[in-house]
């Protein structure tokens, strides 16, 4: 009496959506986001030279600075481009800051008045992070640091105020663009949304370089400080 055997058939294995499919090549996922912020930027170990005459008058140095450190609010657009790479992340960080007021006044007792040197930095800079996340739930927690390159651009005033009866009012202009390297620390926390869409917040610590302005046409003055900022972003991002 013969036996037939029942030909028994290996399960299959489990199909995989177009996410799965993507993801499951080399555990790399990209995201993209869109990031307003606003910030307060510091200014700080400012230094001058060529204002004024240098001596001691009326007890004081003749061109030296009232300022020493300045801390203005700033905002700007960050766009940011990161790919996950299992528990890890990198990515390249794109920033702009509209506009930061960098303000000084100079003691110039040798022209019987004050002078004042107003300038306008708008800044941008780029720079490539390696970072650490945690996934909980719908929640994502992260923290990353960057390193790259940062530009100042600054257009400045140099007044010399009027004295009455004696003189008027001089002016005269200057713009320098300085390039410099950046670095950043940044703090995340994000909600998924939906599969594909996250929104979340950030807080980034930058420390933009060093910049400085001058001469001014028939003026020797240069200025220079060093500029760093604390940031909240508010971010939008979508997985591909």
């Amino acid at each position: 009496m013969l036996l037939l055997a029942k030909p028994v058939l290996a399960d299959s294995p489990p199909s995989l959506n177009a996410s799965d499919r993507h993801n499951s090549a080399d555990g790399a996922v990209w995201s993209a986001y869109i990031e307003p912020f606003y910030g307060t930027a510091i200014i700080d170990q400012i230094r001058g030279s060529g204002i004024g005459t240098g001596e001691l008058i009326s007890g004081r140095i003749d061109g030296s600075l009232r300022e020493g450190r300045l801390d203005d609010g700033v905002a700007g657009l960050a766009l940011r481009l990161e790919r996950d790479l299992g528990d890890w992340n990198t990515g390249l960080n794109l920033t702009w800051r509209y506009r930061t007021d960098w303000d000084l006044t100079a003691i110039t007792n040798s022209i019987q008045s004050i002078t004042n040197i107003f300038s306008d930095v708008q800044t941008s800079n780029a720079t490539l992070f390696v970072g650490r996340h945690w996934q909980r739930g719908k929640h994502r927690f992260a923290i990353d640091a960057g390193i790259g390159l940062v530009r100042n651009r600054i257009e400045s005033e140099y007044l010399e105020r009027a004295v009455p009866g004696v003189r008027g009012q001089l002016r005269f202009e200057a713009q320098t663009t300085n390039t410099d390297f950046a670095w950043d620390a940044t703090l995340s926390w994000h909600r998924a949304l939906s599969p594909n869409w996250r929104l979340g917040a950030r807080y980034r610590f930058s420390s933009l370089g060093d910049f400085a302005t001058g001469d001014f046409p028939e003026r020797p003055a240069q200025l220079s400080a060093r500029h760093r900022s604390h940031d909240v972003l508010l971010s939008l991002g979508r997985r591909f």
